[in-house]
C-alpha cells in the first residue's frame, strides 16, 4: 500500500473495520468462552476490538501470502512446496509473538493453558479455506464480479454463503487454537496465573489460572488440580479478599508477585 492509498482511507473505513473488528471480537471471545460454558454478554468493551483486528490481519495477511504464491508460481509442485513453507513459517512467527508458557510453583510445573493451542492447526485451516474459496468461488475476489452481474443473483447468493461459512470457520478455529495465546491487554484469552484468597478463608492462597474477567465475575480454574479434576469455577469479586498477580522474576525464572490487589471489589477497576 503506497502513501497515496493511505491518503485515501477515508473516516467511514476505519469506522468499517473498527466495527467489523468488535463484532469478530466478541464472536471470538464468546466461542473461547463456551468451552467452560460461560459467555460474554456485556456487549461494550472495548477489548473485543483488538483481538478481532488481530484475527483480521493475521487471517488476510496469511490469505493473500498464498494468493500471492499461487499467481506468481505456476507449477504445483512449486506452489505446494512454498504453501507449506509459508504455512510453517506463519506458525513460527506466532509463537514469537504469542508463546506458549508453563508455569512453575510450589516446585510443581503446571501447564498455563487448559486447551492446546496450535498455530498449525489454525493455518492449515486458512489454507484450506483459501483452496476452497478460489475453487469453489472461482475467483480471489469472488463478490466483485457478481455485482456486475445482476441478473444472476443465484451466484452471489451461494457465494455469499459459502463465504459466511468459510469465515464462521475460521473464527471458530482461530478462536480455540490461537485466541487462548494472545495476552489479555490485546483482548485474548491468554490466562493468568494467580493467587486468590477468598473472605471465608483468608489464611489459604489459592494458585489458580484466571480465564476471563468481567466487572463483576472472575472466571478461574485450580491451577493445582488434575486435568481430570479442572472445572472452571466463576465467583463474584465480593467474595475475594484479594488477587496477587503472578509474573515472571527475570533473574530466577519463576514466577513472582508483580501486583497484589487488595479489597478486591471497591479496587477492581474495567
Amino acid at each position: 500500500m503506497t502513501s497515496k492509498d493511505f491518503r485515501n482511507i477515508k473516516a467511514t473505513d476505519i469506522t468499517a473495520v473498527t466495527l467489523l473488528s468488535y463484532v469478530i471480537g466478541f464472536v471470538i471471545t464468546n466461542i473461547y468462552l463456551s468451552n467452560f460454558a460461560f459467555a460474554e454478554f456485556t456487549y461494550f468493551h472495548v477489548k473485543f476490538i483488538p483481538v478481532g483486528f488481530i484475527f483480521l490481519l493475521l487471517s488476510t495477511g496469511l490469505f493473500y501470502l498464498l494468493r500471492y504464491i499461487d499467481l506468481t508460481y505456476k507449477k504445483w509442485y512449486s506452489r505446494i512446496a512454498l504453501f507449506v513453507l509459508v504455512l510453517d513459517l506463519f506458525a513460527y512467527v506466532l509463537t514469537i509473538f504469542f508463546p506458549r508458557d508453563s508455569v512453575e510453583l510450589n516446585f510443581l510445573t503446571y501447564d498455563m493453558f487448559l486447551y492446546q493451542i496450535n498455530f498449525e492447526v489454525w493455518t492449515v485451516t486458512v489454507a484450506i479455506i483459501y483452496v476452497l474459496s478460489t475453487s469453489i468461488l472461482k475467483d480471489g475476489v469472488p463478490l466483485i464480479n457478481s455485482f456486475k452481474d445482476a441478473e444472476k443473483m443465484h451466484h452471489f447468493s451461494s457465494k455469499t454463503i459459502f463465504l459466511i461459512i468459510f469465515t464462521l470457520v475460521n473464527i471458530a478455529v482461530f478462536a480455540n487454537f490461537v485466541y487462548p495465546s494472545i495476552p489479555t491487554h490485546f483482548g485474548g484469552g491468554r490466562q493468568i496465573l494467580a493467587n486468590l484468597t477468598f473472605k471465608d478463608n483468608l489464611e489459604e492462597k489459592v494458585p489458580v489460572r484466571i480465564i476471563y474477567q468481567t466487572p463483576e465475575y472472575v472466571l478461574y480454574e485450580n491451577a493445582t488440580l488434575s486435568m481430570d479434576e479442572r472445572d472452571a469455577v466463576m465467583v463474584r469479586y465480593e467474595k475475594i479478599d484479594s488477587i496477587e498477580y503472578l509474573g515472571i522474576d527475570s533473574e530466577t525464572a519463576r514466577h513472582t508477585i508483580s501486583r497484589k490487589m487488595n479489597n478486591v471489589a471497591e479496587e477492581i477497576k474495567w
